[in-house]
């Protein structure tokens, strides 16, 4: 960097810490700021400088206190702000670090504060953090910005979020009002649905966007997209039907990748725990791109209809193959087409749609490749006895326990 644009930058920065900065000013800091970690860095370190000014920084402290106040319902219920306070230097550094976040949101204003948390709490942190005697009850779970949880009995919930928000209807029948929720709560905070084992979700969103959710998901996202992108975090897998708007690009989150969508349709499998997350494309396109670094232009992976991307977690690879998309969407329509798929997989995936536990005996049968329907509107006991035939093996029922057995192996 010349020392001239250094300069200017440092006194755009000391405008900007002194409250002086115009709004045109903070935009042009924040695009610099993201341009490098370089000048990350000397942000952070004027950020320092700063700092050892006491009364500026009492001053100061105050205001972001408040903002930071404003912004701490964002996260939810997560153990991030409940933790244990560290002390000694560790106490210095956390509120240091929690400093920079704090002017990074009043910089940024209120979608970087949204990017801030859901790229600095996991998905696992913030739903463990969701009454257990809620998630237990095996029922799909909404949970609205005003902290409500709403209990959906049904197996298959549907719920139609209206343009504005505030009404959301229920499997076409009861009303719930966020009336009492002032707009900027339904702008700053989101909605939480959570859909457990052996229940699916379907529901509209509130631009027209269709999304369907798979048994063990989760799906976070505003009640309105007031903000120039709009973006939901996904953990599961989900089908997603998107409205076309050139002027606010849809992005959907997980904890690894990012998928920005053109009018598209697309399926996306992101299961905790599994090595990859699969994302196969219906119709439009679709841009996918790791979310942990900056990327160049070369790095983001754009599909084309009928494309499938796998990105391994391990090492942050995606590859890109032609498929028969129903491989991958007909869960949805009620019915699995498997295309040599080995056993444990489609074992995972019955495990999921239908709550069960499935212990395949013999590691030989695991393996085994599974090609047909299977329609998952039938008992268990008929998808597993169909099975069964196909893949020559004895298995035995135990309430909600399947084992699987090689045929010598069951007296």
């Amino acid at each position: 960097m010349k020392s001239t644009d250094k300069l200017k930058y440092q006194q755009l920065i000391n405008k900007y810490l002194k409250g002086t900065a115009s709004d045109e000013e903070k935009e042009r800091l924040y695009r610099w700021i993201n341009e490098s970690s370089s000048n990350e860095e000397l942000f952070i370190y004027e950020c320092d400088k700063w700092e050892t000014n006491d009364v500026e920084e009492k001053e100061y402290a105050l205001l972001l206190d408040q903002k930071w106040n404003n912004y701490k319902s964002l996260l939810i219920d997560a153990k991030l702000l409940s933790a244990p306070q560290p002390t000694g230097r560790g106490k210095k550094k956390n509120l240091v670090f929690l400093r920079y976040a704090a002017i990074f949101i009043l910089l940024t204003g209120i979608s970087s504060a949204i990017y801030w948390y859901f790229n600095t709490v996991s998905f696992n942190e913030l739903h463990e953090s969701v009454n257990e005697e809620v998630v237990s009850a095996n029922e799909n779970v909404l949970i609205l910005p005003d902290g409500r949880k709403i209990i959906l009995n049904s197996t298959e919930s549907k719920l139609n979020f209206n343009k504005t928000g505030i009404e959301i209807q229920v499997d076409g029948d009861s009303v719930i009002t966020q009336q009492s929720v002032k707009n900027n709560e339904l702008n700053e905070k989101p909605n939480q649905l959570m859909v457990p084992n052996g229940r699916r979700a379907y529901l509209t969103l509130s631009d027209g966007t269709k999304v369907w959710l798979n048994a063990g998901s989760k799906l976070i996202f505003p009640s309105v997209f007031a903000l120039k992108t709009r973006e939901v975090y996904v953990e599961g897998e989900a089908f997603f039907d998107v409205t076309k708007d050139a002027k606010k690009p849809f992005i959907v989150k997980t904890n690894e990748i990012d998928i920005r969508v053109f009018g598209t349709s697309f399926n996306i499998s992101a299961y905790p725990g599994e090595k990859l997350i699969e994302t196969v494309l219906v119709t439009g396109k679709v841009q996918i791109e790791y979310n942990k670094r900056k990327l160049t232009k070369n790095e983001k992976t754009i599909l084309a209809p009928s494309q499938y991307a796998s990105f391994e977690r391990d090492n942050h690879v995606i590859d890109v193959k032609d498929v028969d998309v129903n491989s991958y969407i007909s869960w949805k329509e009620g019915w699995y087409q498997l295309d040599k798929l080995p056993l444990f997989s489609v074992a995972t995936k019955l495990e999921r749609y239908y709550n069960v536990k499935i212990i395949i005996d013999a590691d030989s049968l695991k393996d085994v490749k599974i090609t047909g329907k299977l329609e998952l509107n039938d008992d268990i006991a008929l998808v597993i006895e169909n099975l069964a035939e196909t893949a020559k093996f004895k298995y035995h029922i135990d309430n909600n326990t399947i084992s699987i057995f090689q045929n010598e192996t069951l007296k």
